[in-house]
């Protein structure tokens, strides 16, 4: 992870996930993120909370299990 980049929302990611995947992914990644409610989960989606780097490491892992490298929001 290169020091001093931002990993804004994630919502590119989470638009390529397939449906039938799509709600174990929310769960993972709700695990990863430490977050129960959807609110949390939102604000981290659309980046108005920043990710820690090792956040978004654990992000990382979760969409690359599912085929899913192109995740960050530009």
């Amino acid at each position: 992870m290169p020091a001093g980049v931002e990993f804004r929302g994630f919502t590119k990611g989470l638009d390529q996930v397939l449906h039938k995947d799509y709600n174990q992914v929310i769960g993972e990644i709700r695990e990863a993120l430490g977050v129960n409610s959807r609110a949390g989960l939102c604000h981290y989606r659309n980046g108005k909370v920043k990710l820690r780097a090792e956040q978004a490491v654990r992000i990382q892992q979760v969409f690359a299990k599912y085929g899913i490298t192109d995740i960050w929001d530009a």
